[in-house]
């Protein structure tokens, strides 16, 4: 297996949102596989161990500084600021559910919290803009 050289622009984002989130007690390494997760459908997988305020993030290799890709990372670096809540909740499901349960709970939770994650990371990428886009406001018509 080759190393791949994680871009600078790659380890500047990501330490960018690092500080936004108040993560500097964090150790967070990003790096580039051609499947991360040995998944070649994802974008990127963030692994963390709260107890020691480390996470890794593993981006595609063929990622490509652009608004999807920086959406991506601001996804990533959510799913780290949201270790601690994940694990708390999986302590609790663990302490109190058997097996079967726990997993289907925690499945649902995950779920959820990845839609959860993936709409922030869009308006925080939104929010962080120059110029925030805009919405647009219909006319209304003169009609009653």
């Amino acid at each position: 297996m080759s190393v791949l050289d994680t871009p600078l622009w790659l380890t500047q984002y990501v330490e960018k949102w690092q500080q936004k989130f108040f993560l500097q007690e964090w150790r967070i390494k990003a790096k580039l596989a051609l499947a991360p997760n040995n998944d070649v459908n994802a974008l990127a997988v963030c692994e963390t161990v709260s107890n020691i305020h480390s996470a890794t993030l593993t981006f595609r290799a063929d990622i490509e500084q652009n608004k999807d890709s920086e959406e991506t990372i601001i996804h990533e670096v959510l799913h780290v600021r949201h270790a601690l809540t994940d694990q708390v909740i999986w302590s609790m499901l663990t302490s109190i559910l058997p097996e079967s349960d726990r997993q289907l709970i925690y499945i649902s939770y995950s779920n959820e919290m990845e839609r959860f994650i993936d709409g922030m990371s869009k308006i925080l990428w939104a929010m962080d803009q120059p110029q925030p886009p805009r919405l647009e406001m219909k006319e209304q018509s003169d009609a009653v």
